[in-house]
């Protein structure tokens, strides 16, 4: 042992060998290393349930007691480790690791890594398996979700092939080591868009590739063809990179590159069968590999408090999530969720999924299996969610996914029956079944023809026309008593028989073809043909992709629901559907705005509009759409939801629209007044008056008078459009209750009413719309209401054009106020009454 000079003794230094001797050093420094271990160690680790893949097992590698089977293996360059089946023990050559699926199979990989490692020199660290095993310390994956698709063979995975559970189930997708690979041969595409094509699919990207096996593997399963790697470059392709940013490229030979591109960018292509990679121009068009990682994927969408109705697989229930979810992935394109419900999981494949109404919903929670993200679904996740929360978009039909919402009452029934679609007309009555809604009527009885309109009052909606066996098996199920239906014989046109006839085909239909009978399905099933004219129950049906919204130009909405706006359309119609207070979407500034209120209002702005949600037909409106609209004459449309001629009222706003509800005018209300929820108000930009005056000053509208506050809402409008303290003329009952503050200052809430006090009146606070009581005598600002139409014959009287009527109120006020100073002991109805005089 030699000391250093130049290092200091601790209790933790550290020895360093050299050729002749010993030395301490500080064990933070750099050096080279020496391991070493005892001859006589264990080199196998033990993987439960899990086995070792190998395409070919001969006969002599299978031995009947572990320790033969180890000794071999030991000496054996070739055997990578021992897979115990039964009694017996086989040694295997592969390095991959599947789920067995049967927890007696045990592997015996031979390594030189302890537990948890795996790599060349045991370098890297194994991430975290299912059920605290540990990773292949060949490769360093779990193979979890990596199953054979022969079970029960007497040697692992005879007569099959392994495939990986979580790799996309459509056609054309293969796994090899770890990765699903997609070899797309149908349809050439530029080098960009076949990139946005493979990330369509979750965490996948164009091909990269990372070892010449893998590249052997792909070529020997290509056609003769040139295809899209991820391969690309720039600064005229000196510079190449993979798409997927978290594998950086290496060049080396395997991977050269032939330079055909002339442009600053090149794209590079794998060519078969040569396994040659050239790089040409992007903007070619060739075939496409699409790759994406086995392990560590999120193949399954979380869905709490909904069901999942369709057909139970095979062996459906499990104890746990994890089990289900491996069965599910085992099962392939059989199976497409696991439903939870009270603990119990199951796996299932799933033709809907629905919001569960109720307690149940609490204790339930529905799992689908899905390659593509959120935002797209559907066949190679072409399609694109309409949804406005990505997170809850079906992976079925792209929309929000508690559009559907079943009753827990029907839950057991599988949710044949009590289903509500958003999509329906919100009406009572109305049911979904297999993308259509009825409305049943049990309680009133019509003649055909008067049943036929009460069903075409709603847009696309008519007579229940039976198209399938189910459907009729279905409608009949919730019968009591017989009912109308479409009928072809009856009362049609020719070109209207000929248009439903090409739309469906009836079921089971009668021979009469009287005009004067129609048809009628009964609760057995049967159709009877009756007279037209009797009563009778009805079934009306509607198609879910029949129109909710109406466009209306030039029209608006003026009350934002919420603070969430779009860029789409589609986002905020779906939005509005699910919200019951939803009357429909302005677009307003390139944005949709989900909005509530009735009133359909004019806008300055030529590219604004609103689409009004109802689904009533043209010129119906109401209840159960039952009501016909009035004719509107001068530029006025029918309101589908209040049956008026609107567009009398104008927002004056062009900026923001929460701001319009505060700057309407209306035709009937003059050009100094404004409008709001049907009744016109006057609020003076100047001016005090006491009590008495003010009440006088309204008077002289016809029709107008000093406020009386009716509710919430007209005070919380008022205290928005008022800059100072005004009189009110009265309160409702309703707003009597309301905090005041004292003339003293304190808040309080008075005992009395409004009435029983002769010198006190009310004002209210701008902003806060605070009520408080002040001396009559005191003098405030004010405020005249009155109804539309009414306010507009004192102009009339006075003869003014309404452009010059606000400087006529100017000149008239400074007339007044002149006189008031000149008069003295007269009353201040006197002095007003000398004013207008």
């Amino acid at each position: 042992m030699k000391r250093n000079r130049r290092h200091t003794l601790t209790k933790e230094d550290c020895v360093v060998a050299f050729k002749q001797y010993l030395s301490p050093a500080d064990c933070s420094s750099l050096r080279k290393w020496i391991c070493k271990r005892e001859g006589d160690v264990n080199l196998f680790t033990t993987h439960q349930g899990r086995a070792l893949y190998s395409p070919y097992v001969p006969t002599s590698n299978i031995y009947n007691t572990l320790k033969k089977a180890t000794d071999t293996c030991s000496v054996l360059q070739t055997c990578t480790g021992i897979v115990a089946m039964g009694e017996h023990y086989i040694l295997q050559s592969g390095m991959e690791l599947y789920n067995s699926r049967n927890s007696s199979v045990q592997s015996f990989i031979k390594s030189d890594c302890i537990s948890g490692r795996f790599g060349l020199l045991c370098e890297f660290k194994c991430p975290p398996c299912q059920q605290g095993l540990a990773c292949n310390p060949y490769t360093g994956l779990c193979g979890d979700s990596v199953f054979c698709s022969k079970e029960n063979s007497p040697i692992p995975c005879g007569k099959g092939s392994i495939f990986g559970g979580t790799c996309p189930v459509e056609d054309g997708w293969q796994y090899w080591q770890g990765s699903c690979y997609y070899i797309h041969t149908a349809k050439r595409q530029t080098w960009l868009r076949a990139r946005d094509l493979c990330r369509r699919y979750r965490d996948t990207d164009l091909l990269w590739l990372t070892s010449p096996g893998e590249k052997e593997w792909l070529v020997s399963k290509l056609p003769k063809a040139s295809f899209w790697t991820g391969l690309y470059g720039f600064r005229f392709c000196t510079v190449l990179q993979w798409s997927n940013s978290q594998f950086p490229f290496a060049a080396s030979r395997w991977l050269s590159v032939s330079k055909w591109a002339v442009g600053v960018k090149c794209c590079v292509q794998l060519n078969a069968p040569k396994g040659s990679l050239t790089a040409v121009s992007c903007f070619r068009k060739a075939l496409w590999i699409c790759k994406r990682k086995e392990e560590g994927i999120v193949d399954f969408r979380e869905f709490r408090g909904y069901y999942l109705a369709g057909t139970y697989t095979s062996n459906s229930t499990q104890q746990s999530l994890w089990e289900g979810l491996q069965l599910c992935r085992f099962q392939r394109s059989i199976c497409n969720g696991v439903e939870m419900i009270k603990g119990e999981y199951r796996t299932i494949f799933a033709t809907r999924i629905l919001l569960i109404i109720g307690a149940l919903g609490d204790k339930s929670t529905a799992y689908l299996k899905s390659p593509c993200p959120p935002e797209h679904y559907g066949p190679e996740c072409q399609g694109s969610c309409t949804c406005n929360r990505i997170e809850n978009c079906s992976p079925f039909t792209g929309e929000c996914a508690e559009n559907l919402q079943c009753s827990q009452e029907n839950v057991a029934q599988q949710c044949q029956k009590g289903v509500i679609n958003m999509k329906c007309p919100e009406d009572p009555g109305w049911w979904y079944w297999n993308g259509s809604c009825y409305y049943m009527e049990e309680t009133n009885s019509l003649t055909w023809l008067e049943a036929k309109n009460y069903c075409t009052a709603y847009n696309g909606t008519d007579l229940l026309l039976l198209d399938s066996a189910e459907e009729k098996a279905w409608v009949t199920s919730a019968l009591q008593k017989p009912v109308w239906i479409f009928s072809l014989g009856a009362l049609q046109s020719d070109v209207e028989k000929s248009s439903r006839k090409n739309q469906r085909v009836m079921v089971s239909p009668t021979k009469s073809t009287a005009p004067d009978s129609c048809d009628q399905l009964n609760v057995n099933g049967s159709l009877n043909q009756v007279n037209c004219s009797s009563l009778a129950f009805w079934v009306c049906e509607r198609r879910e992709g029949d129109s909710m919204f109406w466009k209306y130009s030039r029209r608006l909405l003026t009350k934002p629901l919420g603070g969430d706006t779009y860029s789409s359309l589609e986002f905020a119609l779906s939005a509005c559907i699910l919200k019951a207070d939803c009357s429909g979407v302005t677009y307003w500034g390139k944005r949709y705005i989900p909005v509530t209120g009735k009133e359909l209002i004019f806008s300055k702005n030529r590219q604004d509009a609103v689409y009004l949600r109802s689904a009533c037909s043209k010129g119906h409106y109401g209840a159960y759409c039952q009501k016909k609209c009035p004719t509107c004459l001068n530029h006025t449309v029918c309101n589908r939801l209040t049956g008026l001629c609107d567009g009398t009222v104008t927002c004056q706003e062009r900026k923001k629209l929460e701001l319009c509800e505060y700057r309407l005018t209306s035709k009937f209300c003059f050009a100094s007044w404004k409008y709001w929820n049907g009744n016109c108000y006057y609020v003076p930009p100047y001016g005090v008056l006491n009590k008495s005056e003010a009440e006088f000053m309204c008077s002289r509208f016809q029709g107008a008078q000093l406020i009386k506050l009716n509710n919430t809402e007209e005070q919380r409008w008022i205290a928005k459009v008022i800059t100072r303290k005004s009189w009110l003329g009265s309160l409702s009952y309703k707003l009597q209750s309301n905090s005041w503050i004292m003339p003293d200052g304190d808040r309080a809430a008075p005992r009395w009413g409004f009435k029983a006090v002769q010198d006190l009146c009310v004002q209210i606070e701008p902003v806060s719309g605070t009520f408080i009581s002040f001396a009559c005598s005191e003098r405030a600002s004010w405020i005249c209401k009155g109804a539309p139409g009414g306010t507009r014959d004192l102009q009339k009287g006075f003869n003014i054009a309404p452009s010059a009527f606000e400087f006529f109120e100017i000149r008239c006020l400074k007339v007044w106020k002149l006189q008031r100073k000149n008069a003295k002991g007269t009353t201040a109805q006197d002095q007003t009454q000398r004013f207008y005089t």
